[in-house]
């Protein structure tokens, strides 16, 4: 408690300094391509509006150098994006192609309006049998309490982090940028692992990054999909490595689960059926640890997917938006069975948790579905084998304790 306690001091002063500075205001990772060859820098600039924006190129190797001129790499952005809302604000996404995989590389950020940005680092992902981590969660939020979580998450050493949706609750309202702000300057300070790396954001879309939640258009997400640039559309999919495929879906927010997105998942399913390994992650979770499963979205879920996930036998289900921890059973159909899907959530990675006593959750006890259920802030931390013959999930709370286990095997 103490280290984290000192890193949260950390994180105070240096979002200070962001605060004070113009120019470069935000620096991150994403992937747009193959997480082994490839990284996206993105980049966020305030300048003077009515004024161009700065020209950003990122330089780059695998050899630390003293001064930006001795790296023997550099890249341009490859998409610039004036934010019209925010005069004088704009996102820079710098694709970095034909890295190595498997390998830390340094970069530094150049602006024609400001100084070189200090030095950061990433490493690829492998593409041959080596063991694979990441830390996955949801329902964020950048109070106190996910602040703890983060910091004992970056501390796990991930290789990425998989955020399930709600990330700064800012909902899709560009008037609410300073959320935003408060955001990435607690994900820049602290989602860094022991050994200096930035750890990449692989997003899946919630109702908190919509205006009104719900079957929204582009316009009404505009803060997460102009911030956060990873894909055309809010569901997309990843090769992690050579065992594991991953799958993010949009839970209703901008997309239907019905229809084209329904379609595609059986695509992205089929592509990635050769993998030993496949997890789902979205947002709202078909079976709530909460919320009534007879809602909308998660009889939708049901309805549309729950089939595709069980004709594919993937390995697990990540499911977010009810702020809680749940484990299931393994479910196929309506029952639970030896050979069915494991579901795990709900989306506690720093939002207020939900009570599970009292006269308002008696009907909990009657899920059927539920193996395990607490009022417990956590995220989890997801190691593949290098043979990618399992891939174990754990849950660890903001004082860092391991406090669920479970692991499932290939397919």
């Amino acid at each position: 408690m103490k280290l984290v306690s000192l890193i949260l001091l950390l994180c105070q002063l240096t979002l200070g300094a962001h605060q004070a500075r113009a120019g470069i205001r935000h620096t991150y990772l994403t992937w747009q391509a193959d997480p082994s060859s490839s990284i996206s820098v993105n980049v966020q600039t305030l300048h003077q509006p009515g004024q161009p924006p700065p020209q950003i190129t990122v330089v780059y190797d695998t050899v630390l150098a003293a001064a930006p001129s001795a790296y023997r790499w550099a890249s341009a952005a490859t998409n610039v994006d004036p934010i019209d809302a925010l005069p004088g604000r704009t996102v820079h996404s710098v694709v970095l192609h034909d890295l190595l995989p498997g390998q830390r590389y340094h970069y530094r950020v150049l602006s024609s309006q400001d100084a070189a940005s200090r030095v950061y680092h990433f490493r690829t992902i492998h593409d041959e049998p080596k063991p694979l981590r990441f830390i996955a969660g949801g329902d964020m939020g950048i109070d106190e309490n996910a602040q703890r979580l983060q910091a004992v998450a970056a501390a796990q050493n991930p290789q990425f982090a998989l955020i399930g949706g709600d990330l700064a609750y800012a909902n899709g309202d560009w008037s609410q940028t300073r959320v935003w702000d408060r955001w990435f300057d607690i994900w820049d300070s602290l989602m860094v692992t022991p050994s200096g790396n930035q750890i990449p954001i692989v997003a899946a879309i919630g109702n908190h990054e919509v205006r009104g939640g719900y079957a929204g258009n582009v316009q009404d997400a505009g803060p997460y999909l102009r911030f956060l640039p990873q894909s055309p559309t809010p569901y997309y999919e990843r090769s992690i490595g050579p065992h594991m495929g991953l799958i993010v879906l949009d839970s209703g927010h901008l997309t239907p689960h019905a229809g084209v997105q329904t379609d595609w998942l059986r695509r992205a399913l089929e592509g990635h059926s050769d993998r030993p390994l496949c997890l789902v992650a979205y947002h709202v979770p078909l079976f709530p640890g909460f919320r009534l499963p007879s809602g909308a979205m998660p009889s939708a879920g049901r309805e549309f997917w729950q089939p595709l996930f069980e004709q594919y036998n993937i390995t697990a289900a990540l499911e977010h938006h009810d702020h809680i921890f749940k484990r299931t059973v393994l479910i196929r159909g309506d029952e639970e069975t030896e050979d069915g899907i494991l579901y795990l959530g709900d989306g506690a990675f720093g939002r207020p948790t939900k009570p599970v006593e009292g006269p308002r959750q008696v009907h909990l006890g009657r899920r059927w579905y539920l193996h395990k259920l607490e009022s417990r802030g956590h995220f989890w931390r997801v190691d593949v084998d290098a043979a990618g013959a399992s891939a174990t999930f754990t849950a660890l709370d903001e004082e860092g304790i391991e406090f669920d286990q479970v692991t499932r095997l290939a397919r």
